[in-house]
């Protein structure tokens, strides 16, 4: 899955700007005035999944407790996302991990349907209304009692960066295969750490992170990743809903 992702970011498609390493977590100091993402190229963007994954990311209310409120464009939205990923080779390699595995339905529309129940399929995370699901809380991001919760995804990161909305604090870890653990604020609340692959395609993270809640859910998968040990850790959400993956850095 590693190498098939065609769509990874290349080297030259983006510029980090580190700068401080945090090593108190607690102290919550904004130790570094400039953006993490000093930029990120347009064409790498202009893929077909990024912008069907980018047109995903404003279609959630931010705050658990608030409903969702899922229109027919969105469910569009996220048909698009689910069919455009399906064609990638990392898709296509966890559906075909998955079905060896006996953990997933052979027939790729079944498994899309599958995909859509444990990544969109609305749940409570506040005992309340129906406010989150898998995506928003991994790949978005959600705030729960003060406390910024999930977000583990870099595209998110460079776009609310972009907006404003998201102060970059430093980082504490940076490991290969680019997985980095960062501090920051989004929308003035804190994020003690974060961790997130840095580059990697919408469907390579769908991918892993699937493989992973089907095979390992509520504990540590751990595997090679280009030639080096890789730890992700995944939570469910009402035993058959993805409550949070990320891995660990």
């Amino acid at each position: 899955m590693w190498y098939g992702d065609w769509n990874a970011a290349r080297e030259s498609e983006i510029t980090l700007n580190k700068q401080a390493y945090i090593d108190d977590r607690n102290a919550h100091n904004d130790l570094s005035p400039n953006n993490l993402f000093t930029s990120v190229d347009s064409q790498l963007r202009s893929l077909k999944s990024y912008a069907q994954f980018e047109a995903l990311m404003n279609n959630y209310y931010s705050h658990t407790g608030t409903a969702e409120d899922v229109t027919s464009h969105e469910i569009s939205e996220v048909n698009a996302f689910l069919q455009g990923i399906m064609a990638t080779y990392p898709m296509q390699k966890a559906h075909e991990y998955l079905v060896s595995k006996g953990l997933a339905p052979s027939n790729e529309l079944d498994f899309i349907d599958e995909l859509r129940k444990i990544w969109f399929e609305l749940y409570t995370r506040s005992s309340g209304p129906m406010d989150s699901s898998g995506f928003e809380h991994v790949l978005v991001g959600e705030i729960k009692n003060g406390d910024v919760t999930g977000f583990h995804n870099w595209i998110q990161f460079y776009l609310e960066e972009q907006a404003g909305f998201a102060n970059y604090y430093g980082w504490m870890s940076d490991i290969e295969p680019d997985i980095m653990s960062i501090q920051f604020k989004w929308q003035g609340h804190m994020k003690e750490i974060s961790s997130m692959w840095i580059g990697r395609s919408p469907e390579f993270e769908l991918g892993i992170f699937t493989i992973c809640f089907k095979e390992y859910p509520n504990s540590v998968c751990k595997f090679e990743m280009a030639g080096y040990n890789t730890n992700v850790q995944t939570y469910d959400q009402d035993v058959v809903y993805i409550g949070s993956a990320y891995p660990i850095a």
